[in-house]
């Protein structure tokens, strides 16, 4: 397979997956080019330590099975998502606005996550663009450019609450649906989505239902003031999404490494995607 074929290039199954994020990132839009820069991430099985399991006891590491990790939560509120990343992976609010815009291509499956999306986050599920954040950020449609905190949520596109029901070992999910005029299908976000956009701190119960309203009617949601300001900076410049997209991706898949000391620079066209 791929993996043994590169390993006697020193290029690891984990090197294999952070290559895959570039290429698919590459091959979704046609204004970036997404390179790998380093190779030389260990895999599991070759850490030559015991890995841990949800319960932090020690199990043999494979290379189907590391360290066991928490995800975030589909209702973790704003600043929940935000400590998220800056503790696992040191990114401030911008880069995690940023990584979020990964929503804008795929699709949520009912069957592995209780979520029904099955044309995802936005208008153009095949292309990483800015669209996801124009789903959730407004403006005057005849302004190029926000000039009032009220334009950003006054023309921002509706979302509705909807209780997806589930059988088996999944529970029943709270997502959040809005029309979609190409077909009958409805695309969705989830809380955390949501949560860039609209603070829903004291709004949320445990299952996810949360008490206010994204737009109309009363009572609002408030305004998420800490993620605000990149959310509609994404939605008005997609140059920038994808140019801050890219480096917050890069960072993410050399997390846990100094990347002069413990990997090997690579150099395009080699490894470029």
């Amino acid at each position: 397979g791929i993996v043994s074929t590169w390993k006697s290039s020193d290029i690891s199954r984990a090197d294999i997956w952070s290559l895959a994020a570039m290429v698919g990132s590459e091959m979704t839009q046609a204004q970036h080019d997404f390179s790998l820069d380093y190779i030389g991430r260990i895999d599991c099985e070759d850490t030559g330590r015991e890995c841990l399991d949800e319960d932090s006891n020690s199990r043999e590491c494979r290379q189907d099975l590391g360290d066991a990790r928490v995800l975030p939560d589909a209702n973790l509120l704003v600043h929940e998502i935000l400590d998220f990343f800056s503790d696992n992976f040191g990114f401030n609010a911008q880069e995690t606005v940023a990584l979020m815009g990964a929503h804008s291509i795929g699709t949520a499956s009912q069957e592995n996550s209780g979520f029904n999306g099955p044309v995802g986050w936005d208008n153009t599920n095949y292309f990483l663009d800015n669209d996801y954040y124009k789903m959730l950020i407004g403006g005057d449609p005849s302004k190029s450019d926000p000039e009032h905190l009220e334009d950003l949520i006054e023309f921002a596109p509706g979302w509705a609450q909807q209780t997806v029901v589930n059988g088996g070992s999944i529970p029943d999910r709270i997502q959040w649906t809005r029309g979609r005029t190409q077909d009958t299908a409805r695309i969705i976000s989830l809380n955390t989505d949501i949560g860039l956009a609209r603070d829903l701190t004291g709004e949320i119960d445990s299952d996810g239902d949360v008490s206010c309203n994204f737009k109309n009617p009363a009572p609002r949601c408030p305004v998420a003031s800490q993620t605000m300001d990149w959310m509609t900076t994404y939605r008005y410049d997609e140059e920038k999404f994808l140019e801050d997209f890219e480096s917050v991706l890069k960072k993410m898949i050399i997390a846990g490494y100094d990347a002069e000391t413990e990997l090997t620079s690579v150099a395009p066209p080699l490894f470029s995607t």
